[in-house]
């Protein structure tokens, strides 16, 4: 998994929420990011990120068109984010927000259809900054 990350993976820029956007529970990461880019019409972002200097570690988080986060778990705690930005009509055939579980970090169905059979065309989202 962490190939097809570096493969197509972008950075983006950490950022707080908006003071008026709810944050989910923690270690719902993947379930939080789902539900609010549905509901703020977002990017869907999974990928690696760090928090508080701690080692990277798979995580879910949602982006502006601009590049920057909105993450609704940590809310301005995590310092580098890394993933691959889904597009909304994507994530909506997967429709995550009903089965609240990751798409790449899923070792059952998706991350193994997406690991084995690759990322279908259209899925990714031109936003964040590619990597050298």
């Amino acid at each position: 998994m962490e190939d097809l990350v570096l493969t197509y993976g972008r950075w983006f820029t950490p950022s707080r929420l908006p003071i008026d956007r709810p944050t989910g529970s923690l270690q719902r990461c993947f379930a939080n990011a789902a539900r609010h880019s549905c509901e703020y019409d977002l990017f869907y972002v999974e990928g690696y990120a760090t928090a508080n200097s701690a080692a990277p570690f798979p995580h879910a988080w949602c982006s502006r068109p601009d590049g920057t986060v909105e993450d609704p778990t940590w809310n301005g705690d995590g310092t580098n984010y890394f993933g691959i930005p889904f597009t909304a009509d994507f994530i909506r055939s997967r429709d995550l927000r009903r089965e609240n579980g990751p798409l790449l970090f899923d070792q059952h169905l998706t991350g193994w259809q997406l690991l084995h059979g690759g990322i279908p065309d259209g899925a990714i989202a031109a936003v964040g900054q590619p990597h050298s």
